[in-house]
């Protein structure tokens, strides 16, 4: 009889908690390994590749996504010294991947707002429109978020597939943030870059 691993869960329940969370240790397993050995050396070599301190920069910690499935998340990070410029989520679950993106623009009060308004309402957004905020960062005035998920059925793409699209996210958002890293984007080069920003954050 196949060991009842809830029975076994529900030991380690802390009952002093307002709510348990049970993972079936197998499939948690069987997920972290797919990140770790498939995904994680292509995460850890784009990351090292954009030239910015990342993070986790060794060992990474995958985590419980809350989702109706068992969901387990490895997130990373690129920042240019202490700001974080962008966070990338890879999601799995026995029944397909998720890959989740980040990328936030600080850009000059000195930027002309007609370029900012033009990121937030570019029709090509529309599905997933980038928010704006006012940033405390020195030297800069417009924070500009912009997000993006992309992902599949297992068996849709292949790894190679995968990896792919997981190079190209950290790519061209480290692509972004060098082309912004004066906090100037004028209105000769926003089409320059809505065609770079497009690769990944396209949303109809």
């Amino acid at each position: 009889m196949a060991k009842n691993w809830l029975k076994e869960a529900i030991k380690n329940v802390d009952i002093n908690d307002d709510i348990a969370i049970l993972e079936n240790p197998e499939v948690s397993r069987y997920l972290d390994d797919i990140m770790i050995d498939t995904y994680w050396p292509t995460i850890l070599q784009s990351l090292k590749n954009s030239g910015y301190i990342y993070s986790p920069e060794d060992n990474p910690k995958i985590e419980l996504e809350l989702s109706y499935k068992l969901s387990r998340a490895l997130t990373f990070m690129l920042l240019d010294e202490q700001f974080l410029f962008y966070r990338g989520s890879l999601i799995c679950t026995r029944e397909h991947w998720m890959l989740h993106n980040e990328t936030y623009l600080f850009l000059s009060s000195e930027c002309d707002p007609k370029v900012v308004f033009e990121i937030l309402g570019n029709s090509r957004f529309v599905g997933n429109p980038p928010s704006l905020s006012i940033s405390k960062r020195p030297g800069h005035f417009y924070e500009i978020k912009l997000n993006a998920g992309k992902g599949a059925s297992w068996g849709y793409y292949d790894d190679n597939r995968i990896t792919k699209e997981i190079q190209k996210a950290i790519e061209v958002s480290t692509a972004m943030q060098d082309f912004t890293l004066d906090g100037i984007i004028t209105a000769t080069s926003i089409g320059e870059f809505l065609t770079m920003a497009y690769e990944v954050y396209e949303a109809y």
